[in-house]
């Protein structure tokens, strides 16, 4: 599955999309050395290739080697028509039941695919399936059913779901506070007692300030410098856990390194549903997350409001509010030449309390 956003490269996509087809005729190769199309290809394959490539060697390239193939590739979270138009030309129809899927929140988007087609459009889930759910969320690594959840915590996590209005990521983030607290009435109603749930319209967001304003005070600042990431930015967990500790957000525990106590609050991170894992290595630990496209503006929202990091996607016309920043985060896509303007701006304006400068250009792949 491939994360576009509404900030995507269509240079950028390729190339991830040859990658994860690069992995998987890497293993049919492994598998079976009698496949010598696969195995032409592989060898013939660069990883560090593709950016040196115009697109038209890349949409090439690409369809070479899906021809013949049966493939499933899920295009998660599009916003634009074009997208398609631009994407279609790499991908073979050889009729032999390869398919693919594009999720988005726009209807003109999902039927510009296939205008013969309806768009299939997931309903809210129900009472029962929000319940369960949230259930499954706060009561990790249990059986969750009406015998074995007590009685009072059952009621109230009735009571908790309808809020959600069947919203799955609000249940999600929301089972991700309870699972943080006892399995007592007292803890779950305080949890209850303490949402504003009468702003009608944002019951979602309601859930996701109320799990940032829930985490320990060490938590909040790891949480809102993601913001300073491109949305669906996959990140290296290492990269992320180091760049904590530069900040100075991670302290010295007794019988603990700084990149234990790091890789500790990552997970607990996670825990609260503050972030996806994209992959982990072998011995469990995080390797790459990213963070969900609300819970990324929920990030952006709070460093806001407290002048945390300034992000920059063009250079701006004129003197910035936000000169007092200590940091800048550059989110360039792959029409920028090259930094050096921005760096001449912030020069000129003196941003002369800034400590920290985060570059992202063009390739997203994190």
């Amino acid at each position: 599955m491939l994360s576009v956003s509404q900030q995507y490269s269509l240079i950028d996509l390729v190339t991830k999309i040859l990658r994860e087809v690069f992995d998987v005729m890497k293993n049919l190769k492994d598998a079976d050395s009698e496949k010598p199309k696969e195995l032409e290809l592989v060898n013939n394959f660069d990883d560090n290739e593709p950016k040196k490539q115009d697109m038209g060697v890349l949409i090439s390239r690409l369809r070479k080697m899906l021809s013949g193939m049966r493939y499933l590739i899920i295009l998660d979270d599009v916003w634009v028509v074009e997208l398609w138009d631009q994407l279609k030309y790499a991908l073979p129809d050889d009729k032999n039941g390869s398919r693919v899927m594009m999720t988005s929140r726009i209807v003109d988007v999902a039927k510009s695919a296939d205008s013969r087609m309806e768009p299939y459009m997931p309903n809210l889930l129900n009472d029962e399936e929000s319940c369960d759910l949230l259930l499954r969320k706060a009561l990790q690594n249990q059986e969750v059913n009406e015998v074995e959840c007590p009685i009072e915590l059952l009621e109230l996590a009735k009571e908790l779901s309808k809020k959600c209005k069947g919203l799955p990521l609000a249940l999600i983030v929301l089972g991700g506070i309870l699972s943080t607290r006892d399995q007592t009435h007292h803890d779950w109603k305080k949890v209850l007692d303490t949402m504003d749930w009468h702003q009608e319209g944002k019951d979602c967001m309601n859930v996701l300030t109320m799990s940032y304003e829930d985490m320990p005070y060490y938590l909040k600042p790891c949480f809102i410098y993601l913001s300073s990431f491109p949305e669906d930015y996959e990140i290296s967990a290492r990269i992320l856990m180091s760049m904590w500790i530069a900040e100075g957000f991670i302290s010295e525990q007794e019988k603990k390194t700084m990149e234990e106590i790091a890789e500790i609050f990552l997970e607990q991170l996670y825990q609260r549903s503050m972030v996806q894992v994209s992959s982990r290595y072998s011995n469990g630990s995080i390797k790459y997350c990213r963070v969900h496209d609300l819970l990324h503006d929920l990030a952006r929202y709070e460093a806001r409001k407290v002048n945390f990091v300034t992000v920059f996607q063009k250079v701006p016309q004129g003197s910035h509010a936000d000169r007092v920043t200590r940091r800048v985060s550059i989110q360039a896509d792959e029409s920028v030449d090259d930094y050096s303007e921005f760096i001449k701006y912030i020069d000129y304006y003196e941003f002369y309390k800034l400590r920290v400068m985060i570059m992202s250009f063009g390739d997203l792949t994190g």
